[in-house]
């Protein structure tokens, strides 16, 4: 795998973990409109996951109670990254407050219509003009910050609009 920064990889990559990953969206209806965003906005997803991936390695933790030895190294799931790419861009459009959609889904329907069985699962989600904004108002979201850093939550995905991003998290 090649080394990367955020936006340095392909298409249907992501940056994880300073190597570039395979993120090539699940075969599913529902998936069909969030496969490959622009160039700028894989690049703030791959900040947001640079951004989460520094955080679980600090200590102290921003907030939860893990210590960050103690948190597995996170995996990048093509589901999660789907139905947080679903959620960003409803988001984007309805300025909701919610984790259930314009639709009606909840996280963990969207997270089954991308093809994820969440057994566990978190979401979160920020708005701001940049990555470091977004991460930060997630950050201040109590309690939901704790799901950032939930040892029990390895698999992860993330979804950027131009106006907000979500991280989705869960278990198998």
């Amino acid at each position: 795998m090649a080394a990367c920064e955020p936006g340095a990889c392909e298409s249907e990559q992501t940056c994880l973990d300073g190597s570039c990953v395979a993120a090539v969206m699940p075969e599913v209806d529902f998936c069909s409109g969030v496969g490959d965003p622009a160039a700028a906005l894989r690049a703030r997803e791959e900040e947001i996951l640079e951004l989460l991936q520094t955080a679980r390695r600090t200590a102290p933790l921003p907030c939860g109670e893990a210590d960050g030895a103690e948190l597995p190294p996170l995996r990048l799931d093509p589901g999660l990254m789907c139905s947080a790419r679903v959620l960003a861009a409803d988001l984007d459009v309805t300025g909701s407050m919610v984790l259930v959609d314009s639709e009606g889904r909840s996280s963990v329907e969207r997270m089954a219509l991308a093809g994820y069985p969440a057994v566990s699962w978190g979401e979160i989600f920020g708005y701001g003009p940049n990555a470091q904004a977004s991460w930060m108002a997630m950050l201040q979201a109590m309690p939901s910050c704790e799901l950032l850093f939930d040892p029990q939550l390895p698999d992860v995905g993330v979804g950027c609009a131009s106006g907000v991003c979500v991280l989705s998290l869960g278990r198998q």
